[in-house]
């Protein structure tokens, strides 16, 4: 014997409503009830006493019918892996390297870059040189604030960056959660994990880049562009 769900519910509302209401609230919760058994397909008929199992369930739950009475499967999902945090970091210091070397580009073409963004410029190498000989626990190789000329700056920018893809290309997931114990320019001891490190580099770099490029317009000229989203979209940051 085949039984309509719809059916049985149906009835089984009307025979409440009927001693409840009057038959004008009989009506409109008879529409109500068709509607709602339609809603949760309820105009599927099922053998009597035959169940469903439970993926066959859900499946038949996700079938909807057009107007011609043809099914129409649920679609398909695809779900994509988000990044992990190493992949994202190594794509932060893409744009930290191509970031660095535009300013070296818009420096070169002044006839008498800032002093006050070169001595920036060589900040940010230096603080990339300094965390690097702290991650890797060997004696600091240049002052925080030291004096270098642009020549010196492209050399040092290039030696670094170098340096850096060679670290990088060994750091593990294990890696950024390890502690990294070092002393600052104080000679204070601190410990912190190594991702925080390595944030607070790229923080850092972005941070002077910025003042850089409030001493060039101070001449006048176009200050590098640098924005992370033009990286993206030159595919320089994959």
């Amino acid at each position: 014997m085949h039984l309509s769900l719809s059916t049985i519910a149906g009835k089984c509302a009307l025979s409440l409503l009927a001693i409840r209401f009057s038959p004008f609230a009989m009506g409109c919760w008879q529409v109500a009830a068709s509607r709602l058994a339609g809603f949760f397909l309820l105009d599927t008929v099922i053998p009597s006493g035959a169940g469903l199992p439970l993926a066959d369930a859900a499946e038949e739950s996700a079938v909807r019918r057009n107007g011609t009475g043809s099914r129409i499967p649920k679609p398909k999902l695809e779900i994509k892996t988000a990044m992990t945090l190493l992949e994202h970091l190594r794509r932060q210091f893409d744009y930290e390297f191509w970031a660095n070397r535009e300013e070296i580009g818009v420096l070169s073409q002044l006839s008498d870059p800032p002093a006050s963004a070169l001595r920036l410029l060589s900040h940010v190498i230096a603080a990339e040189v300094l965390w690097l000989d702290r991650l890797q626990q060997t004696p600091p190789r240049l002052a925080v604030w030291p004096d270098l000329s642009l020549t010196d700056c492209n050399a040092k920018l290039q030696e670094t960056e170098r340096e850096w893809r060679g670290y990088l290309v060994m750091v593990t997931d294990e890696t950024l959660v390890s502690r990294c114990a070092y002393k600052n320019s104080k000679g204070e001891v601190f410990e912190n994990t190594v991702s925080d490190v390595l944030a607070h580099l790229l923080f850092h770099s972005a941070y002077h880049r910025g003042q850089i490029a409030q001493e060039v317009r101070r001449l006048g000229q176009t200050p590098a562009y640098t924005d992370y989203i033009h990286a993206v979209r030159q595919g320089i940051v994959q």
